[in-house]
Parts: C-alpha cells; sequence; structure tokens
C-alpha cells in the first residue's frame, strides 16, 4: 500500500475575502487570511484509492474535512494513521487544536478514543434520530 500527501491552495473567493478581511481587523496581527489544505491517501497496489483523509489549516487550528476508509480495510488501523499523519502535519503548523464533524452513523466513538472531546451535538442532523457531534482536539 502506498500513502501519498497533496498540499492544495484554493483560490479565495470575494465574499470569504471580505469577511475574512473583518475578521483579521478583529484579532492579533499573527494571522492571516492564508489556508492551507492537505490531502493524505492511501492506495493498493493498483494505485486505487482505498482511504484518505482531507483537511484545512488556517489561524493556527487544523480542520479535519474528511476521512474516509475503504470498508474492507476497517479495523486495521488505516484511519488511525491517517489522523496521526494529519495531526502531526497540524503541530509542524503550530496548530492549537483541531477541530471536525461526525455523524452518529459515522464514527463519533472511533474520534473519541483517539482524545477527541465533544463540544457540541446538532440533534436530528443530517436526517430525523441522527446527531451530528462537533468534536476538537488540543494539541501540545
Amino acid at each position: 500500500m502506498q500513502t501519498t500527501e497533496l498540499w492544495i491552495k484554493k483560490e479565495d473567493s470575494n465574499v470569504r475575502k471580505k469577511l475574512l478581511d473583518y475578521n483579521l481587523s478583529q484579532v492579533t496581527d499573527e494571522l492571516t487570511d492564508h489556508v492551507d489544505t492537505i490531502e493524505i491517501t492511501i492506495t493498493n497496489d493498483n494505485d486505487v484509492l482505498v482511504a484518505g483523509i482531507t483537511a484545512s489549516i488556517f489561524w493556527k487550528q487544523m480542520h479535519i474535512d474528511f476521512l474516509w476508509v475503504d470498508e474492507s480495510l476497517r479495523g486495521q488501523n488505516k484511519g488511525s494513521e491517517l489522523l496521526a499523519k494529519a495531526e502531526d502535519i497540524a503541530r509542524q503548523y503550530n496548530c492549537r487544536y483541531i477541530q471536525l464533524e461526525t455523524f452518529s452513523f459515522q464514527a463519533p466513538d472511533f474520534y473519541k478514543k483517539r482524545g477527541y472531546t465533544v463540544f457540541g451535538i446538532l440533534e436530528d442532523s443530517p436526517c430525523d434520530g441522527a446527531k451530528q457531534y462537533f468534536l476538537k482536539k488540543i494539541l501540545n
């Protein structure tokens, strides 16, 4: 299996720029509007994607956007490996914490076992009976 990392910088929108200009006027000088995006993937021997994680890094924080592991690899610590690599990158960027969202039918316990704590729950999201969990992990 191969692991690859891809760093992508996306162009800013005008709406985003206007809000960031305001936000930056309200915080310390050390923060900027720069956002880095990471993607770490695992492919099989045939170069087929079997797992991956994407995240955005800004304002001394990382936001995990997506973490996915093919069902055939679940229980083999691939998700933990991807999350650990993302956490290492967050530390390289001097992030204070990592935040993410997950649904009750996805993996809240997976993240809790890895030191993430719930700071909010949205009931009936995305559908009746489901919950959307908001989690964070404070980095040393």
